[in-house]
């Protein structure tokens, strides 16, 4: 099928009073032009594809619009500013802050790819307080990197707030742009909680950066960039412009540690030598002036508030999968060991009589056998098992995507319970697929191609899952200011991390039965004839409030055809009855 016809966007065309002045960038979500206006003199205009936005189930135009609520409520010389958002028929069109000096990697590959000490230091203070103003919004970047930070006059500007960066890539799946390799911190890479030091990782990649040529850990391969975070760490610190200052190296190697609870905080990074005016650095010392408009003091009680929230709230790890890979390589490994062992049997000098040595090889090819039919039917055994306790995650599923097409009379009615059922949704999937990894005969299961088949459809069950929740968490992020008065004071722990806090289930099952009693008092209130669908749905709705009840249920699906098979009347007493 072929692509619907659109107008050509070019340089001398004048859009809303724009006229466009030269194309800076392009790809196939859209353009950027240098463009001019009456008001605001020189601008940046992005031009996006409205028709793309639609694309994986619409998560490509939730990026754009958390995009401008972000832009909108940021106020920083050190991000940059919009000034306009509106709509044409066939574009969503951003007006943005002009940058005259490009991004910081243009800056650095210009300066032979090393920024002198002294300047990056400069530009590590400005990111920083960049970063201070996203965390007070409560946004966490997540693809920092020097391409996505522009300069204008020598200030630096963060840019690219969820979606910029998508234009770089022509059809890449959305959930691989949603961060990049070599700055994307670990616990993000590998799909674990992750909170404030995520940007920590990033913003010390940044500094390394420019200070040593390169990247301190593999940004090319995902694999061998883990493998180097967690045991070639701290990197070698070898500029070509000679030695770095000792205290900056230090400050390196705890920014960019694996494990975010060992890596530098955010309150303890402003207590660092740089900033108090206590350093060794005759660098520093010969220009404190560039570091005094930031307050040391008050970035430390601002972080060391916003850690306690992290802290209080901080989730049980739903796996641990360093210690599910050790058991199936200490499972791999007696297995060599015993087929070591058999075959260093099998070469022995004792030599039994011939016809012994027949019966005993027939033998053991009946084992062989018995053993292969026995995995083939626990191949087959264990995707019954996982299926079954798959059917409340899908049935929740099935919940979800009715949720997203249900009209709400108020629309902040639905946004952070969707949250929280897609975050209840890919944890319980989370945790299902840790389980069937420590399964004590994953390793053979594996090998079986049925089973293989299987877990290939889990695994993209659960990245298509983790790009729903963090789409879902954007646009709680973006509309917090508005969603608060909506939220019980208990609430709001799940609101700072993606993570699952100690409370979940408790605050999952209040958020439900309040969004119950919502949309079923507006349903059952209705004038005129009530509207069957509606009320399925909302019938649904009882059934997932308590998730652990909802495990119980032998037959799930038997239970949701019931739903269907339900006449009006039934219904609406099922609703009146489950509502409190």
């Amino acid at each position: 099928m072929s692509s619907p016809k659109l107008p050509k966007l070019d340089k001398k065309m004048n859009i809303e009073g724009y006229q466009l002045l030269e194309l800076l960038g392009s790809g196939s979500f859209g353009k950027v032009f240098k463009a001019k206006s009456q008001k605001y003199g020189i601008v940046a205009l992005k031009a996006m594809l409205k028709i793309r936005f639609s694309e994986h189930k619409g998560f490509l135009g939730q990026l754009v619009e958390n995009e401008r609520k972000a832009l909108e409520c940021l106020k920083s010389d050190h991000i940059i500013k919009l000034y306009q958002y509106f709509e044409t028929k066939d574009y969503a069109v951003f007006i943005l802050e002009y940058c005259d000096g490009g991004t910081l990697e243009d800056y650095w590959m210009n300066q032979d790819n090393v920024i002198p000490q002294f300047q990056a230091l400069i530009f590590f203070k400005q990111l920083l307080k960049g970063m201070k103003a996203l965390h007070k919004g409560k946004i966490i970047h997540r693809d920092l990197k020097m391409a996505n930070i522009l300069l204008h006059q020598g200030i630096l500007k963060i840019a690219d707030l969820g979606f910029c960066h998508l234009l770089k890539e022509q059809d890449g799946l959305a959930y691989d742009n949603l961060g990049s390799y070599g700055t994307m911190a670990p616990e993000i890479l590998e799909r674990k909680p992750y909170g404030l030091q995520a940007d920590m990782f990033a913003v010390g990649v940044i500094l390394y950066q420019m200070l040593f040529s390169k990247f301190p850990f593999n940004s090319a391969n995902h694999h061998i960039f883990l493998e180097e975070v967690k045991y070639s760490n701290p990197p070698k610190f070898k500029s070509k412009k000679g030695p770095v200052d000792k205290n900056i190296c230090e400050l390196l190697t705890n920014m960019l540690k694996y494990d975010p609870k060992q890596r530098l905080k955010w309150s303890d990074l402003f207590s660092n030598s740089i900033f108090m005016g206590q350093s060794s650095m005759s660098i520093i010392k010969d220009h404190t002036q560039y570091f005094a408009d930031i307050d040391p003091h008050k970035s430390k009680l601002f972080y060391q508030k916003a850690e306690a929230n992290e802290k209080q709230f901080e989730i049980l790890n739903p796996t641990n999968d360093e210690q599910m890979q050790d058991e199936i390589f200490k499972t791999n490994h007696k297995i060599q060991e015993y087929m070591n062992q058999s075959k260093k049997n099998h070469n022995s000098d004792v030599v039994p009589p011939v016809n012994i040595q027949l019966k005993d090889n027939m033998l053991q090819s009946e084992v062989l056998l018995q053993e292969a039919n026995t995995f083939d039917q626990k191949a087959e055994d264990s995707i019954k098992l996982y299926s079954k306790a798959k059917q409340p995650i899908s049935c929740l599923s099935l919940t979800y995507n009715k949720m997203k097409s249900f009209q709400h009379k108020q629309i902040f009615d639905s946004i952070f319970v969707s949250y929280i059922l897609i975050k209840q949704i890919y944890y319980q999937h989370y945790k299902l697929r840790a389980q069937i990894k420590d399964d004590k005969f994953y390793p053979q299961l594996i090998k079986k191609s049925i089973f293989k088949s299987f877990m290939r459809e889990f695994e993209e069950e659960n990245e298509f899952l983790s790009i729903h929740l963090t789409m879902e968490y954007q646009t709680v992020q973006a509309n917090f200011n508005k969603l608060e008065k909506y939220l019980k004071p208990d609430w709001i722990c799940e609101v700072y991390q993606l993570s699952q806090t100690n409370k979940f289930q408790n605050i999952y099952r209040e958020v439900l039965s309040n969004y119950l009693n919502i949309i079923g008092k507006e349903e059952l209130q209705k004038q005129g004839e009530p509207n069957a669908q509606r009320l399925q749905y909302i019938a649904m709705v009882t059934n997932i409030k308590d998730y652990e009840e909802l495990t119980t249920i032998s037959n799930i699906d038997k239970g949701i055809a019931a739903i269907e098979n339900r006449d009006i009347n039934e219904l609406i007493e099922h609703i009146k009855s489950s509502m409190i």
